[in-house]
């Protein structure tokens, strides 16, 4: 604590404002956090009140220091997570469904492309220190990267709508009529949020896949309701 406040009362002397504070989630950094923002248990909060997540600055109390994950130890966390959830793993994930989930697709992708002439370029970089990274490249924030990467990402959504018989441009069509109802806003920089239209937009395939599943699943069932013999002759 002590360090903390030397430093950034240090930068602020020599005229460096400090607005936040980027660290991983180990456990004397959490304890930083919580002793900064008054040891308060953080609730079941869409977003987490200002107060949870900032200190006010010593120099200027008027301003506040905010704090954050570093988002490359956040990558790999993330990473470390789907992989405990395999067939060696110690975790077996569940979505809402019951349905399991985790690191097997992306060891999947990589036997597909590894079965591929070589004389065809691959479709993402997954490679095998992506699919089984050891100790040593779990640390390389490249490989740690490649599983959410947009041509990974295009590629799961692919063998998805090709093991569900589905038409990939059936599932763009109606993600753009959905895009197209969105109104236009303006960001604090003066852009026209087109980041953020993207970010929907893989949001949206998502969604219309998922929804196109459970039609799927709902429409079998009320099929083999009706066909499921009654033993009336």
């Amino acid at each position: 604590l002590r360090q903390f406040d030397h430093v950034c009362l240090a930068c602020e002397f020599i005229s460096v404002r400090v607005h936040g504070l980027a660290f991983d989630a180990g456990g004397n950094n959490v304890k930083l956090v919580t002793t900064l923002s008054g040891a308060e248990r953080i609730g079941d909060f869409v977003w987490l009140p200002s107060r949870q997540v900032s200190t006010p600055n010593l120099a200027d109390p008027s301003r506040r220091i905010f704090f954050w994950f570093c988002t490359t130890h956040l990558l790999k966390a993330n990473r470390n997570q789907l992989l405990t959830s395999s067939d060696t793993g110690k975790k077996a994930f569940l979505d809402a469904f019951g349905h399991a989930f985790g690191w097997y697709l992306i060891r999947e992708i990589f036997a597909e492309e590894s079965s591929i002439s070589d004389e065809v370029p691959p479709s993402t970089r997954v490679s095998d220190r992506v699919a089984n990274p050891d100790s040593w490249s779990k640390m390389c924030f490249g490989t740690a990267k490649v599983p959410s990467a947009d041509d990974t990402l295009a590629y799961v959504e692919e063998k998805l709508c090709r093991d569900m018989g589905i038409d990939p441009s059936d599932l763009t069509e109606a993600v753009r009529a959905e895009l197209s109802t969105f109104p236009a806003k303006r960001t604090r920089d003066g852009g026209d949020g087109s980041r953020s239209l993207v970010h929907g937009y893989y949001f949206l395939r998502a969604k219309k896949l998922e929804e196109v599943a459970l039609a799927r699943d709902s429409n079998s069932d009320e099929v083999a309701a009706v066909t499921e013999p009654t033993g009336i002759e």
